[in-house]
């Protein structure tokens, strides 16, 4: 046998050796790999399992009314609705937060329910405003705007509002003697304790 093949032989049975050490401890890496992963992780010889008693829960209320009904109307305005001339309501209503949660109450975006002339929400600006719990009319000053703010009402406490109607800069809809339905909703939110 030639010399040069003398020496490769060796470094080949070696190499060989390498190889299967190195496929044999991948394969087995893998295999614990595997089981690990089929298994969830990680093992406890001991365990306990323990019982909480947490009580009983009460699911509190939140609830608003406008002169203690659930959806009032507002009745007679001050006045005819006219350009520049807003209309009010004569006297403030009273809103009752009837629940046992702290409201954020503002004022939604008014709908219109019914009209003639095509009448639509654009063509008005309605505008309900918080005052003073002693005020006996709509014409003394607002304590707060719920068209573009919020008061927190507590629960089973009132407030005193106003509504005012304006004709809006850009009404398009609007004609003499046209009539217009609509509904005011204010929204309560539960203020986080």
């Amino acid at each position: 046998m030639p010399a040069h093949l003398a020496v490769a032989a060796p470094v080949s049975r070696l190499r060989r050796l390498a190889r299967t050490v190195l496929v044999a401890c991948i394969t087995f890496a893998a295999a614990i790999a595997v089981a690990v992963a089929a298994a969830g992780g990680t093992f406890a010889y001991f365990s306990s399992t323990t019982e909480l008693n947490a009580g009983t829960l009460t699911v509190g209320t939140a609830g608003l009314t406008v002169e203690n009904e659930a959806s009032h109307s507002i009745g007679s305005l001050s006045s005819a609705l006219l350009p520049g001339t807003p209309a009010r309501t004569l006297t403030p209503l009273t809103v009752h937060n009837t629940g046992d949660a702290d409201l954020r109450v503002s004022q939604g975006a008014e709908v219109v329910t019914s009209s003639t002339a095509g009448i639509d929400a654009t063509d008005f600006v309605v505008t309900v405003s918080q005052v003073a719990g002693s005020a006996t009319d709509c014409t003394g000053a607002q304590l707060a705007n719920l068209r573009t703010s919020s008061v927190v009402l507590a629960a089973q406490q009132s407030m005193k509002v106003c509504v005012t109607i304006e004709i809006a800069p850009a009404a398009t809809g609007l004609t003499s003697g046209a009539t217009a339905s609509f509904a005011i909703p204010l929204d309560g939110e539960q203020v986080a304790p």
